[in-house]
């Protein structure tokens, strides 16, 4: 969830058949690996090869932990690879 205003999206990684894979960038935005294309947050490529292309929105729930885990006690935490 983005801390500053509580918001998380969720987009299908594929684009034209192929699968993304991405990065963390500058100022809210994500790059991928593969074509080095740089997306905003509303997923739409901003920049790059794949430039003025759109993500696919994916359905998503944000929940709290303390009530997903109520009703979820088979979910498995995992540290976050780095």
């Amino acid at each position: 969830m983005g801390g500053d205003i509580g918001q998380a999206v969720l987009y299908d990684p594929t684009v034209d058949g192929r699968t993304l894979t991405f990065d963390a960038g500058k100022d809210r935005t994500f790059t991928d690996r593969e074509t080095q294309t740089a997306w905003s947050v509303s997923g739409v490529a901003i920049a790059g090869a794949l430039a003025g292309r759109y993500l696919r929105p994916l359905d998503h729930e944000v929940t709290f932990w303390f009530i997903w885990s109520v009703f979820r006690p088979e979910t498995e935490v995992r540290p976050i690879a780095r």
